[in-house]
């Protein structure tokens, strides 16, 4: 690893990557057909190590309901696992070597070589990520847009494309437009390249926001006031999820000089992005 942009020199593997056993393979495309249903969107991440056999790929693709494919070539792979290998797809994210493996063309034009393999897999929409040139986004009326590349502090480039694969799949079935699915890819691409590898699990967030003072939010027998009730509705909470907030030194509010006690929102949780 080239340590100052942690750029992968080179890699040694050592794991078996030979197809499942018969047995194995038999069993999983019975659980397959026992557990898949129309669901919004089916999202394949195919990684070309053994698993996802011939007569896997092809129970997963005869599956109602819009699929989505991102098959990875990689240097344990060697080339061989390419989105060809799949008879249809609805939608498919690649980065550009992988879209050039699947063509045996090095050099070509890839907004050509794009529109070859979405016409051979019959995709309503492809996408070819390409690092910092953006990503190039194909619907199937024959329209594409370029999208420029966000990011501009780049840390590690793992899993960018995984991110934005695992984001645009359920907004393209969900009928977003292909120009909005495209900005959204490279803003989670953008993101993913600021860190180093994944966390186990983002960490926890807790917020408290402040609403109106006390004696504004109840009446003089406690009760809530309309105050209280539009505070708790602005942040999707109820009046009883809310606790008064009382610092061991009065705060002072900007341009009051009048110390207030205030009505607070206890451990106010907002989602992590």
């Amino acid at each position: 690893v080239w340590e100052p942009f942690l750029v992968k020199m080179f890699e040694v593997a050592f794991f078996e990557d030979a197809p499942i056993s018969p047995g194995a393979e038999a069993a999983l495309i019975g659980f397959l057909h026992g557990v898949l249903r129309p669901y919004d969107v089916m999202m394949i991440v195919d990684y070309g190590h053994g698993l996802l056999t011939p007569p896997i790929v092809e129970a997963l693709t005869t599956m109602p309901g819009p699929l989505a494919v991102n098959t990875q070539a990689n240097s344990a792979n060697l080339g061989y696992n390419v989105i060809t290998k799949y008879p249809r797809a609805d939608y498919v994210c690649l980065d550009e070597p992988e879209a050039r493996l699947a063509r045996q063309d090095r050099w070509g034009p890839i907004e050509a070589l794009a529109e070859d393999v979405q016409r051979q897999l019959d995709a309503a929409a492809l996408v070819v990520t390409r690092g910092h040139l953006g990503s190039l986004v194909c619907g199937e009326d024959g329209s594409r847009w370029e999208i420029p590349a966000f990011s501009r502090e780049v840390v590690d480039r793992v899993g960018a494309g995984d991110a934005y694969f695992s984001l645009t799949a359920p907004c393209v079935a969900a009928g977003m437009p292909l120009d909005v699915v495209g900005f959204l890819g490279n803003a989670a691409g953008a993101l993913a390249v600021k860190i180093v590898g994944f966390a186990e699990k983002a960490p926890d967030l807790t917020r408290q926001a402040l609403g109106p003072s006390a004696k504004a939010a109840f009446d003089k027998d406690g009760r809530p006031t309309k105050a209280a009730e539009k505070f708790a509705e602005g942040h999707r909470l109820t009046v009883g999820q809310l606790t008064v907030n009382v610092p061991d030194q009065p705060r002072i509010l900007p341009g009051t000089g009048t110390p207030q006690n205030q009505f607070g929102a206890d451990n106010f949780r907002h989602d992590n992005y």
